[in-house]
């Protein structure tokens, strides 16, 4: 099966979804099933349109690049069209295949991040004091909230033991995180 056929069928699965969800005799876990598996297709069948277009605009700007009749300026420009588009596709692709990847189940679960001490005193417990600080800065980025499970303190700036609740979205691999620019603007 090739590429093109993949993206197609997954299209077609999302627009059989839409029609069946407008269907009155839906049940209610049909609906809540459907619902979720919507929900997971929706930013796929967007990538696979948006690069549908860049491929249809890729196909015009060779044409446009291509046809004597215009003067030497639109070749030009289409040329530069052409060019910027044939980049993107590939990048494009490749962020496709990233969100066609198999969901795993604990994919939507949280993770917990325990951060402790160790040996090394105060020194290490201001350490532990300082990456807090850059978990908290990369989650408000994220719009995420910091809970802690557990929070052991000796003084105000020094902390033993943490336990923070990290949001699932975080580690997936369709979030865009850059984990070493956002840590490392953060702690800054």
């Amino acid at each position: 099966m090739s590429f093109a056929e993949k993206l197609a069928n997954v299209v077609n699965r999302h627009d059989e979804i839409q029609a069946l969800l407008s269907s009155p005799d839906v049940s209610p876990d049909d609906l809540v099933r459907m619902n979720k598996e919507i929900s997971e297709l929706a930013p796929v069948v967007e990538a696979i349109h948006n690069y549908n277009r860049t491929e249809n605009d890729l196909n015009d700007a060779k044409a446009m690049m291509e046809d004597d009749s215009l003067d030497k300026e639109m070749r030009e420009m289409a040329a530069a069209e052409y060019y910027e588009l044939k980049d993107k596709l590939p990048e494009m692709e490749k962020e496709i295949k990233i969100l066609l990847l198999p969901k795993e189940e604990d994919d939507e679960k949280n993770a917990i991040l325990e951060v402790r001490a160790g040996t090394g005193g105060d020194e290490a417990a201001l350490f532990a004091a300082v990456l807090l600080k850059c978990i908290s800065a990369i989650l408000r980025k994220w719009d995420g909230s910091l809970r802690f499970w557990t929070r052991t303190k000796i003084r105000s700036a020094v902390i033993r033991k943490l336990l923070p609740k990290l949001p699932a979205r975080m580690f997936l691999p369709n979030s865009n995180l850059n984990p070493e620019r956002i840590v490392f603007s953060a702690c800054r």
